[in-house]
């Protein structure tokens, strides 16, 4: 196979690709997504999963630290330690993700 049938086959399905999606290479402006909205697209979707973490982790080790409290320190008040720790845990949650939003404003 010659070096020019393989440059064209390549160049060929580079053209059908980008037809198939709308885009070629004369009219790429407006048509695909810039840098800067693919970072602003991807900054967004961390601080989600950040906030799901946030909001999701500490009330489980809060109340598992409270079950711990109960079953070995305190043995006569069972589930106070760990609904305390539950809240505790809710508390930080919900402000680590505050903090998280704002500061990204």
């Amino acid at each position: 196979m010659s070096h020019q049938s393989r440059f064209m086959r390549t160049h060929c399905c580079d053209d059908a690709i980008e037809a198939a999606a709308g885009t070629s290479g004369d009219t790429m402006e407006g048509k695909r997504p810039s840098d800067k909205n693919l970072r602003s697209t991807m900054s967004v979707l961390a601080l989600v999963g950040a906030i799901g973490l946030y909001i999701a982790l500490p009330p489980v080790f809060g109340a598992f630290a409270g079950r711990y409290l109960d079953n070995n320190v305190f043995h006569d008040s069972a589930p106070l330690a760990t609904i305390l720790g539950l809240l505790l845990g809710l508390a930080v949650g919900i402000a680590l993700a505050v903090r998280s939003v704002l500061r990204l404003s």
